[in-house]
């Protein structure tokens, strides 16, 4: 774009198919009509427009790569939550261990169920001792 194009004016350039040199440049000014390559040409008035420019990017697969892996994360982060459970294991001052386990439940029934067979293998796995005591939050 020129820098000699006035509000009110346009420049007017007329290329040859294939080229990338002008044949013909003229600035026109609004409702004059004028002379470009053999063509009568009227600069009726401006309108707002969009100018765009097609072209072939190399980066795109890196693009939608990068889109993919978005969107899996996301998937991931949804649909596998983060979950936790903590233990907490003393020696009581009569020799036995006490063992508490606690995981915070919202809103994931499945985590729930999970977190119930991990306590019923948990009291498999310490046998009579477990029955004798209860762990906190569990029916004696």
């Amino acid at each position: 774009v020129s820098k000699s194009v006035k509000p009110g004016q346009v420049q007017v350039e007329l290329y040859k198919a294939g080229s990338d040199t002008a044949t013909d440049v003229k600035i026109l000014d609004q409702g004059k009509p004028a002379t470009v390559g053999g063509l009568e040409i009227t600069f009726a008035r401006e309108h707002q427009f969009t100018g765009l420019i097609v072209a072939r990017d190399p980066g795109v697969p890196l693009v939608w790569g990068g889109s993919t892996l978005l969107v899996l994360g996301v998937c991931l982060v949804f649909f596998f939550p983060n979950r936790r459970a903590w233990a907490l294991i003393r020696r009581r001052d009569d020799g036995t261990t006490g063992v508490r386990v606690g995981a915070i439940i919202r809103h994931d029934v499945a985590y729930e169920t999970d977190f119930r067979q991990f306590i019923d293998a948990l009291k498999l796995a310490l046998g009579d001792r477990a029955a004798r005591h209860p762990m906190r939050g569990q029916e004696e």
